[in-house]
Parts: structure tokens; C-alpha cells; sequence
């Protein structure tokens, strides 16, 4: 499954924020977070009450408490004490996670500020930049001439992508049947999600966090569409869009990296 996702500096609905987070508060924003979170080994962890017990009633967020010492009793002397080793040694697992997972969104917080901040020069020139690092963007180079009525209808920032790519695809978001998550000027349709919009891209549309970025035909920015929202999200241009996809990946991947050496 994608591991890309979307993410909003706001604290959304709480109905956005389906996964367990070791009880961070109901930010979300998107799909790219939420898929991260969802594909992250740790939280399919947490949120399995097979492998940790049962859920705590009423508890939406990450709450899990291990009942192996309740629900089996003791066969042998020293089986209680494993036990007790086995569930302090979870919290404190489950601790490192949360103070991940806090410093992920304290450091996207930041991204996300300054990406807003930035004029639509100063996006486009980081962005050409980011565009380059293959470890988060496929370039997939134009093998036509795109239609001309279709090329009037996009703002200026995404012409100049379109004639330029077919695909500016997320590594990492590859699928067998339905290729890979992030723009595709080569099948530029009217949106699914909403009337009045033109598709340019999409995120996890075999998931319930499914995304479509958008235009509105001859006006400026980029919209995002999600399956399970009424709320549409606005970037000024394309090219504070693919900040938005690098630098949650960035700061996703350096966080990991840098608590995985702990």
C-alpha cells in the first residue's frame, strides 16, 4: 500500500484522524501523514489488539493496555516476571514512539509554515530544486503534444509542468494495477469528488483517504479533494504542492533515521 500522504498545519476534524498515534492530539490533515502512519510498522503494531490486548472503551487515539498477565495465567515460576519485563519493555517502545511521532509534527509544522510563506517565485525555485531528488520524485518525461483547449484551462505554474512531463510520479506510492501516486498531466479529467474541478493528480485512490489534486479551469492554485471530507484545500500554485510531498517525506524519513539510531 502507498505510504505517501498529505498533511495540513491545522487541527482538523477528528473524523480525518482514523489511526493510532500513542496519543497525540487529532491533527490531521491528509492523506500523505495518514498513510505514513498507517503503513508505519510500529503503529500496525499498536493498533492490533491480537498482538497487545484489548482497547481501552472509548478510547479513539492509540490507548492499548496488555492484558496477557490477566487473560493467561502464570504454567511455571518466572512466567509472571517475564510477563511484567515483556509490558514495561512495550511502554517504553510505545514511549519512543510518541516522542517520534511529537517531533514529526513539531518539524512538519515548521515545513509547512515556511512553504506558506513562500511567494510563488520562491516555491518554484525550491521546487525545481526538490523535483531532482529521486529518492521522493519519479520524472516521467512528456511523450506527446498535450491538447491545446485542455492547456488553457491550467494556470500558468501548471502549464509549465504539463508540456514538461506526463507523470511527476512519489517513489515509494507504486502499484501493479494502478501505477503510482502523485501528478499525471497525461489524463487531465474532470475530478470525481467534486464538480467544477479538472484532475491533475491523485493520492491512494484504492483507500478511504483517497485524494485528488485539482485546478479550477482559468484560475490560479491547486486544490485538494479528499473522498472522505467536505473540506477542500488550497495551495497557491503546484509548486507549494511539491514542497508539501517532499518535505513530508523529508521529515518523516529524518525523524525515523534519527530515532531508529537510539
Amino acid at each position: 500500500s502507498s505510504r505517501q500522504a498529505r498533511t495540513d498545519s491545522a487541527f482538523g476534524d477528528p473524523n480525518l484522524y482514523r489511526f493510532p498515534t500513542a496519543g497525540l492530539p487529532p491533527k490531521i490533515p491528509s492523506g500523505r501523514w495518514n498513510l505514513q502512519v498507517l503503513d508505519n510498522e510500529a503503529h500496525k503494531r499498536a493498533s492490533s489488539p491480537e498482538a497487545y490486548g484489548k482497547r481501552a472503551p472509548n478510547q479513539h487515539q492509540s490507548v492499548y493496555y496488555h492484558c496477557a498477565l490477566f487473560e493467561q495465567p502464570a504454567q511455571r515460576p518466572g512466567t509472571a516476571v517475564r510477563g511484567v519485563s515483556e509490558m514495561f519493555g512495550w511502554i517504553k517502545w510505545l514511549w519512543k514512539q510518541f516522542q517520534m511521532e511529537k517531533v514529526k509534527l513539531q518539524r512538519w509544522e515548521a515545513q509547512d509554515q515556511r512553504i506558506a510563506r513562500l511567494s510563488v517565485e520562491q516555491a518554484r525555485e525550491e521546487a525545481l530544486q526538490v523535483l531532482q531528488d529521486e529518492r521522493v520524485f519519479r520524472l516521467v518525461p512528456a511523450s506527446g503534444v498535450r491538447d491545446a483547449q485542455i492547456l488553457a484551462q491550467l494556470p500558468a505554474d501548471v502549464q509549465e509542468l504539463a508540456v514538461q512531463y506526463d507523470r511527476i510520479e512519489l517513489v515509494g506510492t507504486e502499484d501493479e494495477w494502478r501505477g503510482a501516486d502523485g501528478l499525471d498531466f497525461s489524463q487531465i479529467t474532470p475530478a470525481e469528488l467534486r464538480e467544477g474541478f479538472l484532475r491533475i493528480g491523485r493520492l491512494a485512490p484504492d483507500m478511504d483517504v483517497y485524494t485528488e489534486v485539482c485546478i479550477r479551469p482559468g484560475e490560479k492554485g491547486v486544490y485538494e479533494l479528499y473522498l472522505d471530507a467536505a473540506e477542500v484545500r488550497e495551495y497557491a500554485s503546484v509548486y507549494h504542492w511539491i514542497l508539501n510531498e517532499y518535505w513530508v517525506d523529508r521529515v518523516l524519513r529524518e525523524v525515523e533515521e534519527e530515532f531508529g539510531k537510539g
